[in-house]
C-alpha cells in the first residue's frame, strides 16, 4: 500500500505542474484519479483495521464482555477518523453530476475477503494516465519542469485575491494510519483546478458558476480534513502542511464568495482566516518556534483578509 500512496503523491505533483502551466482540465483529471486511488487506499486501511481488531478479540467470553465497550469505542473512533479524513474523497462522477451536493453516490466498499487490495488494482491505470500526460505536455523530459513557488497574489484580470499555488506532496517512505494530510492536499488541489479553470475564457457563465461551487465544496472538505490533522498533532511537518491547506482553503472560499457577490459569507471565511492565523501564531510563540518564511506567508493571507472587502454601495448579500 505504500507504493499506492507514493503513486498518488506523484500524480498530485504532476497535477500541480499542469496547474502551473494552465492545463486545468488535465490537472483536474489527474487529481480526480489520485482521489479515487486515495479512496481505495483508505478502504484497504479500514479493512486492515477491522481484521486487526478481529484478531485482537479476547478468546474468553468473560474477557470479551469486559472489554467489548472500549473495543467498540476504539473501532468507532478509528473508523470515523479514517473515514472522515479520506473516504470522503469524491469520485470523478460525483462532482461532474452535481455541483451542489457534497457527496452523491458513495463508492462501494471492497469485500473483506478480497485477496488483492483495491488500491493495487488502480495502480496500472494511474501509472498509464501519468505517462500519457507526461508524453502530452513534457515529451522531452522525464520529469515535469520545476517552477518557482507562487505566493498570495492579486489576480490581475479580475482584481481579486486568489491563492494560486498548488500544493506538492513529498513521497512517503511508509504509509500513515489515515493518509489524512495527503487526502486534504489532493482535495485542495482539485478545488484549485475548478477555481482557476472557472476563469478560463472558454467557459460559459453557467459552467463557470458550477465550477466555482464545486471548488467551494472541495475547499470546505479539504479545510475540515486538514484542521482535524492539526487537532491530533501539536507540531511537526504534517501540522505545517495542514495549516497551509487550511489557510489557502479559507482564503479562496472568501475570494469565491466575494466574486459571487455574497459579501457576508466572504467576510465570514476571511474573518475565520484571520482568527485562525492569529491563534496559530500565538501557539507557535508559546512553543518558542520561529516562523521565518511561514510568517511572511501568513502576513500575506492577513492582508488578503483585510483588503478584500465589500465594495462601497454594494447591497448586503
Amino acid at each position: 500500500m505504500t507504493k499506492a500512496l507514493q503513486i498518488a503523491c506523484e500524480a498530485n505533483n504532476l497535477g500541480v505542474a499542469l496547474l502551473k502551466d494552465r492545463h486545468f482540465r488535465d490537472a483536474l483529471d489527474i487529481f480526480r484519479q489520485a482521489a479515487d486511488l486515495m479512496y481505495n487506499l483508505t478502504q484497504d486501511l479500514k479493512q486492515q483495521l477491522v481484521k486487526k481488531q478481529s484478531d485482537d478479540q479476547p478468546s474468553s467470553s468473560s474477557s470479551s464482555l469486559s472489554r467489548s465497550e472500549p473495543s467498540s469505542s476504539l473501532s468507532s473512533s478509528s473508523s470515523s477518523s479514517s473515514s472522515s479524513s479520506t473516504a470522503s474523497l469524491p469520485q470523478s462522477s460525483e462532482l461532474s453530476s452535481s455541483s451542489s451536493s457534497t457527496t452523491s453516490s458513495p463508492s462501494p466498499s471492497p469485500s473483506l475477503s478480497s485477496s488483492t487490495s483495491c488500491a493495487s488494482q488502480k495502480l496500472p491505470l494511474m501509472e498509464s494516465k501519468m505517462e500519457e500526460l507526461l508524453e502530452k505536455h513534457y515529451y522531452n523530459r522525464s520529469q515535469p519542469r520545476k517552477h518557482k513557488r507562487q505566493r498570495v497574489i492579486l489576480d490581475e484580470e479580475k482584481d481579486e485575491f486568489i491563492y494560486h499555488e498548488g500544493l506538492l506532496l513529498p513521497l512517503p517512505a511508509e504509509i500513515s494510519k489515515t493518509c489524512a494530510i495527503e487526502s486534504a492536499t489532493i482535495l485542495y488541489n482539485m478545488a484549485l483546478s475548478y477555481h482557476l479553470g472557472s476563469s478560463s475564457s472558454m467557459n460559459c457563465s453557467s459552467t463557470s458558476h458550477d465550477e466555482l461551487h464545486n471548488a467551494l465544496t472541495l475547499y470546505e472538505m479539504a479545510c475540515c480534513v486538514a484542521y482535524r490533522v492539526e487537532t491530533q498533532q501539536q507540531s511537526g511537518p504534517k501540522t505545517k502542511a495542514s495549516s497551509k491547506v487550511v489557510m489557502a482553503s479559507l482564503n479562496n472560499m472568501g475570494q469565491i464568495y466575494h466574486h459571487l457577490g455574497k459579501y457576508s459569507k466572504s467576510r465570514f471565511y476571511l474573518d475565520d482566516l484571520s482568527n485562525y492565523i492569529l491563534t496559530l501564531t500565538a501557539a507557535q510563540q508559546e512553543r518558542g518556534e520561529e516562523g521565518g518564511e511561514d510568517d511572511q506567508e501568513r502576513k500575506r493571507f492577513l492582508l488578503n483578509a483585510m483588503f478584500l472587502q465589500k465594495p462601497r454601495g454594494a447591497a448586503a448579500a
